[in-house]
């Protein structure tokens, strides 16, 4: 199949992939969106910024050579050596901040250019609500008025005690004057970002964000005692859930309390949804964590009674590195084989893996399905990099069409190659019904890159959400 025949297969099906979404969304009862909220107070990386930054904390330029920050920021420099390393990187992480010192340091070092909605479940109950879902039950830890009038659309939904009546209220309603905002500094930058310390040259080979969050609720894993009462009330009239933010957990608490208790706490609340309804589709989303010891409990014990897994490329490789799973193979096959092998590990039914040039989902059955949905993930993603936030069901190939994004080559290279790796010549059903490996279906889906996003930030979530929305159940 030739690159042409690849991006014609993929335009066509873009029409089928809405009209799949459009259908699973009018059938979902509910959504539940748990546990991270939060406030991102945005900064555009422009000439100069880095240099600034790294003056005021005295970060020398051998210091930013080696570019090695530690687990968690305890001091100013700790949060620009760990920028320095995702400029040099081209790629997003996140690093927690240990200290209200440090949060303080960069309130008074920096202007945020706006305030906009943060923490995975924030992000992805905004696009599910857009996108049209009615219900979206949201798990808010801190509801201040700032965080309430970041929420879009319609159908978010906040459990909350009011007047002596436990009920789900618009964010509006919810928000409380007592509530302080936890709030995660975004820093984003453009591909060809360059910037200079004492003869260094910080050089960005591509565009993406970096995450500096000091945000005490969220990292305790805190769960609000009436979203938790709400929702063993009404989970058994929910279809879908997305569970994020156990990469906030931290090893110890002032309390005396671990990383074992925390990851306890939430795993309790999700078994008691799948008790009370045992056919709610629980997926779980990774964010980066680069403590090894803490990534392999949490995941471990969270995918327990989960339908599906989700991360991104830089994720797969913490996660294999933290699980020990080894792959001796190369290129396509080695990401497959790293997949098969935490699919068999943490026996959720479906994984999905997102990247900047392509999709993969591993999946028991319903490659058709998958495809679609895969697909209009992609396509949500794509159009919030041209608009810069969420798009309705509506206007997704309205946007696109305006857009004229190129597809990725790279997506077309990695799928030419694992078929070819498996002995199939690539063809268009092998396109939508994926290809068998290992008593698994494989389904990939190319990336619509855009060299110069006006947003970075929430296309990982985008992408999930519009995935979730869009999936059918792939059970019999």
């Amino acid at each position: 199949m030739s690159y042409e025949l690849y991006k014609d297969f993929w335009v066509k099906l873009r029409a089928e992939a809405v009209k799949q979404a459009e259908h699973a969304i009018g059938s979902t009862r509910g959504f539940v969106a748990a546990f991270n909220v939060n406030v991102d107070a945005v900064k555009l990386l422009r000439e100069g910024d880095f240099n600034r930054l790294a003056s005021k904390a005295n970060v020398r330029a051998e210091e930013l050579k080696a570019a090695e920050p530690p687990p968690e920021a305890s001091e100013p420099r700790h949060v620009v050596l760990a920028l320095a390393k995702a400029l040099i990187e081209g790629s997003g992480f996140e690093i927690p901040i240990a200290s209200s010192r440090v949060a303080d340091w960069l309130s008074e070092t920096l202007r945020a250019d706006e305030y906009r909605m943060g923490g995975q479940a924030g992000i992805s109950s905004n696009v599910l609500s857009v996108l049209g879902v009615k219900r979206v039950y949201v798990h808010v830890a801190s509801m201040p008025l700032l965080q309430a009038k970041l929420f879009r659309g319609d159908g978010v939904l906040v459990p909350r005690v009011k007047g002596g009546v436990l009920k789900a209220l618009h964010p509006l309603e919810a928000y409380s004057e007592l509530d302080e905002p936890m709030i995660h500094w975004v820093f984003e930058f453009q591909e060809g970002y360059r910037d200079e310390v004492n003869g260094f040259e910080v050089k960005a080979p591509r565009s993406d964000r970096f995450i500096a969050s000091y945000d005490p609720l969220n990292s305790s894993l805190h769960v609000d005692s009436a979203f938790e009462k709400f929702m063993r009330r009404e989970v058994a009239n929910v279809d879908k859930a997305l569970i994020s933010g156990f990469q906030l957990v931290r090893p110890l608490y002032p309390d005396g309390s671990t990383f074992k208790d925390k990851i306890s706490r939430f795993k309790g609340v999700i078994e008691e949804w799948r008790e009370l309804n045992p056919d709610l589709w629980i997926h779980v989303e990774q964010a980066f964590m680069s403590n090894m010891e803490l990534l392999r409990h949490s995941v471990l014990e969270l995918t327990r009674c989960a339908s599906s897994y989700g991360l991104n490329e830089v994720e797969l490789e913490l996660l294999a590195s933290s699980l020990s799973v080894k792959s001796t193979r190369k290129g396509p096959l080695h990401v497959l084989e790293e997949l098969k092998s935490m699919i068999n590990t943490l026996g959720v039914e479906l994984l999905v893996l997102h990247t900047r040039d392509y999709s993969l989902a591993l999946a028991k059955q319903s490659g058709e399905n998958v495809a679609r949905s895969l697909w209009f993930g992609c396509m949500l993603a794509a159009a919030r990099t041209t608009t810069g936030f969420e798009v309705g069901l509506r206007d997704v190939l309205r946007v696109l069409d305006r857009a004229r994004l190129p597809m990725s080559f790279e997506a077309f290279k990695f799928h030419s190659e694992l078929a070819e790796s498996l002995g199939v010549r690539l063809g268009e059903r092998d396109l939508l019904e994926g290809l068998e490996y290992g008593g698994y279906v494989v389904v990939v889906v190319p990336s619509l890159v855009n060299p110069k996003p006006v947003r970075s930030v929430g296309l990982g979530d985008t992408f999930t959400a519009g995935f979730l929305a869009s999936l059918l159940s792939t059970r019999p």
